[in-house]
């Protein structure tokens, strides 16, 4: 059982290991969140807070804490119950919307879709046009096409699915664990790596789980990626009146991903 009488704790990170020691990792999602508003009335508490600490404990800062059995028993919460099969995975199917545990809409029209060679075709013909007509333009004028390269290359490094319609969606991308990622690119306009300043395009209202960071070389190839929970930017983006946090904020808060180190 994951109740307790009475209980008070100086932060929610630590209501929450608490929580899943006592519940040896077999946690009820809803009864995390009426404690934690429990316990911090105030809080702004969502589904993805919990996401983020869930992948803590599981593969982050927090692993050495929790016995094998409890990561086994987190492992499988939240993943054999309620399911629908997507191709050949189960997902979860508790989540709220928009993160649904499909790659379908109701029109059964595709949210998301693994990059094709096709598209990693087009992309590269697209690099191309775009290094030409900055050579012709002697280097004032651009194609704008950064952020779409950086997606599209981004998702097939890291396996993720790329939203077909991410204005709609409100994000990006999705991983092959359902989560949300809203991705954000910077080029280089030199050799090596796009330098800390300037800021990053606006983060938009929509939720998300975490974001990914694409640095892009002059050649439009990506030399890093950088990742960042939500829960770990949720703050830095807020203090920003446009939603958008300078290259070097984000970088503090963020873990290069790939390549790895």
């Amino acid at each position: 059982m994951c109740d307790q009488e009475t209980a008070s704790y100086p932060t929610i990170k630590a209501l929450v290991l608490d929580f899943v020691h006592r519940c040896a990792g077999n946690v009820d999602y809803d009864a995390l969140a009426a404690e934690v508003l429990r316990g911090f009335p105030k809080s702004r508490w969502k589904r993805t807070h919990w996401s983020w600490y869930r992948s803590q404990i599981l593969r982050g800062r927090f692993k050495g804490h929790f016995s094998q059995a409890e990561l086994a028993s987190l492992s499988r919460s939240g993943r054999t119950r309620n399911t629908t099969l997507i191709g050949n995975r189960a997902r979860d199917a508790t989540r709220p919307k928009p993160v649904a545990k499909s790659e379908t809409d109701a029109s059964d029209q595709p949210i998301a879709a693994l990059v094709s060679q096709e598209v990693l075709n087009a992309i590269s013909k697209a690099i191309d046009a775009a290094r030409a007509y900055e050579h012709a333009a002697k280097g004032r004028r651009k194609l704008g096409i950064t952020g779409e390269v950086g997606e599209v290359r981004c998702c097939h490094i890291l396996g993720l699915r790329l939203c077909v319609d991410p204005r709609s969606e409100g994000f990006d991308a999705i991983d092959s664990e359902g989560n949300r990622v809203q991705i954000k690119t910077r080029r280089s306009e030199s050799d090596g790596l796009p330098r800390d300043v300037g800021r990053l395009s606006a983060f938009s209202r929509h939720e998300f789980d975490y974001a990914l960071l694409v640095l892009l070389d002059a050649e439009y190839s990506v030399a890093e990626i950088w990742r960042a929970e939500h829960a770990d930017i949720a703050d830095l983006i807020e203090s920003q009146k446009r939603r958008n946090p300078s290259l070097a904020s984000f970088k503090r808060k963020a873990a290069r991903i790939w390549p790895a180190s």
